[in-house]
């Protein structure tokens, strides 16, 4: 019954996987420590690609392992959340990566695919 149990929440907290989200000033903080790169996406809770983001892509084992891997995400809501000011963008979503200094490292606009975002963050690194 225990090994039942066991490979049940194994198998529900595999299913609910999904990419883990900070703050700015945190992530930016973790960034410095662990000498990994920042990741925001500048977002809007309306946008159909960024559901899509957040829903498929941010759930792939593969782009979870690879985030957590080198990454710190940030998440930030163009109609509430104080954005930065050298975190421009010309749609939703756009994707900033910035060194633990926060300079400019990479930046794309628009989703991708599960193999295209894994494609940019290999580009990144």
């Amino acid at each position: 019954m225990k090994k039942l149990l066991f490979s049940l929440l194994f198998i529900f907290s595999s299913l609910s996987a999904q990419v883990q989200w900070f703050e700015y000033d945190k992530a930016l903080q973790i960034a410095k420590d662990e000498n990994k790169i920042l990741m925001v996406m500048l977002g809007r809770d309306s946008c159909s690609v960024c559901k899509y983001m957040k829903t498929v892509v941010f759930h792939d084992k593969n782009v979870i392992k690879k985030l957590e891997a080198g990454f710190i995400a940030v998440y930030l809501e163009l109609d509430f959340d104080d954005i930065p000011q050298d975190l421009t963008y010309i749609g939703t979503p756009t994707f900033h990566f910035l060194d633990k200094n926060e300079n400019a490292v990479y930046r794309f606009d628009g989703g991708k695919t599960v193999p295209s975002f894994l494609k940019a963050l290999d580009e990144v690194n």
